[in-house]
């Protein structure tokens, strides 16, 4: 039996990389091996945002030489981990992910709670750990794109009505799934 967020996740558009990841939690999460499921879960959200990194243009406001060296922490195993949380925390020169404090303070809760899973500290993770970061994810993920959502859902559109990128009559739901958790509510008349 698949799990709703197991369904949920194979219906977005994520690396391999952070399907291997979210797949290998899965696992280990029906295992009841918790703290390896949030670990991989965790892993798998930083995969995410670091391919998300990867792909963009720069930023305007973001000095070509500091573009290049974030992508070239995110390209090393050692580094990328860490370059990935501290440019979701980012907020100078200019954010690079238009977050507000409280995303910002969860996305700290949840790697501390990754290093508790990594580290054997002693606070006890279990599946509503890993339950409750699959509903962070849910929740969150599309909210956390290079220069904010809302620009980069409107840039899905776009990308989805050019017929020469999509073909005609291609099911739109996934996008339209998306607008409560990338726009605002007080922001949906603008946007719309």
């Amino acid at each position: 039996m698949k799990l709703p967020f197991e369904e949920w996740i194979l219906s977005q558009e994520i690396p391999k990389d952070a399907k291997d990841l979210i797949n290998e939690a899965i696992l280990c999460y029906k295992s009841n091996a918790y703290r390896a499921a949030l670990l991989f879960s965790y892993l798998c959200f930083q995969t995410i945002i670091k391919e998300r990194l990867l792909n963009s243009q720069k930023l305007d406001n973001i000095p070509e030489r500091m573009w290049e060296q974030i992508h070239t922490h995110l390209r090393n195993e050692d580094t990328w981990d860490q370059t990935v949380y501290e440019n979701l925390q980012r907020k100078q020169p200019r954010e690079i992910f238009i977050l507000n404090d409280d995303l910002r303070n969860q996305i700290t809760y949840w790697k501390n709670r990754r290093n508790d899973c990594a580290h054997s500290k002693e606070n006890i993770i279990g599946f509503s750990h890993v339950e409750s970061f699959w509903s962070f994810m849910r929740s969150n993920l599309s909210k956390i794109m290079v220069n904010g959502s809302r620009e980069a859902l409107l840039n899905k559109i776009k990308r989805h009505f050019n017929i020469s990128l999509t073909a005609p009559n291609t099911e739109i739901s996934y996008i339209i799934n998306e607008i409560p958790y990338a726009v605002e509510e007080s922001e949906l008349v603008l946007f719309f």
